[in-house]
């Protein structure tokens, strides 16, 4: 009796240590059919070993590369068991034992937009599902940013038009009262080119004219000279008022003189008049020119984004000008400069008014 327990013990000792070669926990509790297996196992990675051994005391090169291939082999076997226990993979292992190649039976599919590198970072393991699932969110994602920029874009534009359609309204309001002041400047200068008489003196000796046209002891040339004098200060009382920029309240004795002082009036020379009213002719019609330019630019563009470099390009500088005597004939010759003018005088350094005599 105690030798067959002797012997027990060492068939038990020689179990567990075959299943600790191959790569198991003897104390482990599992199946008879699995300890089997794995004692199996055991024997198989012993007798690789030995023949390993051997093969390296024999030193044949054959006998060692074809240790080295069992080992190989043996290897791939046990890689294949554990894989065998996942369904997913039944299918390849069997072609496997069968000598074939599994990619060679996988279904074709096509290769996906370059945004799959992408995506496999995030999954290692996607399904197609999973990967169209990530495709649509993605397109959604790009179609709400594509949005977002076009509302921006849209929302700017709709400003930019605001803004300048605020400023055409401005600036026709200010062209219509400019417009009321053209004619009448128009006037005045027109009178000034043929020649009624201004300045302090002609000032001073106005009421003392009136009066004597009045009794009727005037004569013909000074009741002619009376009459255009009298014409061209109602102009300057008719400019002065509109001169005020609307709504700010009422107007001081100094705002008058000073509005004045900014028109055509009796008290100032011929000279300076003329060149006042050529002046303000010259900036009211270069602003007409600009309003009719802003029209087309706000109608082609919806907006005036660019326009101060778009008009200053179109229209040019505001007033013409000469830095030499040959210029000024080149111009004159060519119809750039003809009388009624308002132009700078480089030679001069002054602003003038050409007249008849300038130009003939």
């Amino acid at each position: 009796m105690a030798i067959g327990d002797l012997l027990k013990s060492l068939g038990q000792g020689i179990d567990r240590g075959f299943t600790k070669i191959g790569g198991y926990d003897p104390s482990q509790q599992v199946s008879p059919e699995e300890a089997f297996r794995r004692k199996n196992i055991g024997i198989e990675n012993l007798q690789r070993t030995l023949g390993r051994s051997a093969a390296i005391m024999s030193g044949d090169p054959q006998r060692l590369a074809l240790a080295e291939k069992r080992e190989q082999q043996a290897k791939q076997d046990r890689l294949l068991q554990e894989l065998g226990k996942d369904p997913r993979y039944a299918e390849q292992i069997k072609l496997l034992k069968a000598g074939l190649d599994p990619s060679a039976f996988a279904p074709k599919t096509s290769k996906g937009p370059s945004s799959y590198e992408e995506y496999i970072r995030t999954d290692s393991t996607p399904t197609e599902a999973e990967y169209l699932a990530f495709l649509e969110r993605q397109k959604k994602a790009g179609a709400t940013k594509i949005n977002l920029d076009q509302k921006r874009d849209t929302i700017f534009a709709q400003e930019a038009a605001k803004a300048g359609f605020a400023t055409k309204k401005e600036v026709d309001k200010q062209i219509t009262q400019d417009k009321q002041l053209l004619t009448r400047i128009k006037m005045s200068k027109r009178q000034l080119l043929d020649g009624v008489k201004t300045g302090k003196v002609e000032e001073f000796l106005m009421p003392f004219k009136e009066f004597a046209v009045g009794i009727g002891v005037a004569d013909e040339e000074t009741v002619k000279n009376l009459g255009q004098q009298e014409l061209f200060q109602a102009t300057t009382n008719f400019l002065v008022p509109r001169m005020r920029v609307e709504g700010s309240g009422s107007t001081s004795d100094m705002e008058i003189e000073l509005f004045k002082s900014a028109v055509p009036n009796l008290g100032r020379t011929s000279a300076g008049n003329l060149v006042v009213a050529g002046g303000i002719e010259n900036l009211v019609e270069y602003n007409i020119k600009r309003q009719r330019l802003m029209d087309k630019y706000l109608q082609e563009n919806k907006n005036l984004l660019g326009f101060g470099e778009y008009a200053d390009k179109e229209l040019g500088p505001l007033y013409k000008s000469y830095s030499s005597d040959n210029e000024f004939d080149t111009q004159v010759k060519k119809g750039i400069l003809k009388e009624g003018d308002f132009v700078y005088d480089a030679i001069n350094r002054q602003f003038r008014v050409l007249t008849k005599e300038d130009v003939s």
